[in-house]
């Protein structure tokens, strides 16, 4: 059975937990029990624009869970643009460029090499308006 016909029977947080590869005890502490203020290192790094950005990058057991999610849903989306390709389009093709296995900025600024015009846009807040309620409605 593939990861995404997995993910897509999960009825419990033990089978979730399961196909994440950790124990029920240990996602239910991470989610529930720990505050999340505590799991995040907050730092700023200067915006080529002026101002300043803030980062919050996970600590580690909070970033093995996000780490673990993250490959199951790129797994499943391979397995959705592979179930989608026919014999005249073998082209990888998404929606995005970001977030995509064997993508980076560098493979996204070679895309755009001697264009005439290039739009760069930053959307402000964009991470901060997912909230657990929504993820967890998403899942």
């Amino acid at each position: 059975m593939n990861k995404l016909d997995l993910l897509q029977q999960i009825k419990t947080k033990q089978e979730f937990a399961k196909i994440l590869g950790v124990k029920t005890s240990f996602l239910t502490y991470i989610l529930y029990k720990l505050n999340p203020a505590t799991q995040y290192l907050s730092f700023t790094i200067p915006q080529k624009s002026g101002g300043m950005r803030t980062i919050q990058s996970p600590f580690g057991n909070l970033k093995s869970i996000q780490s673990s999610l993250s490959e199951l849903l790129l797994d499943c989306i391979d397995e959705i643009n592979e179930s989608k390709q026919t014999k005249k389009s073998t082209s990888k093709r998404a929606l995005s460029h970001g977030f995509v296995r064997e993508r980076s900025i560098l493979t996204n600024a070679m895309m755009h090499l001697n264009q005439k015009n290039i739009l760069n846009i930053d959307l402000k807040d964009f991470f901060d308006s997912f909230n657990f309620g929504r993820v967890r409605g998403f899942l």
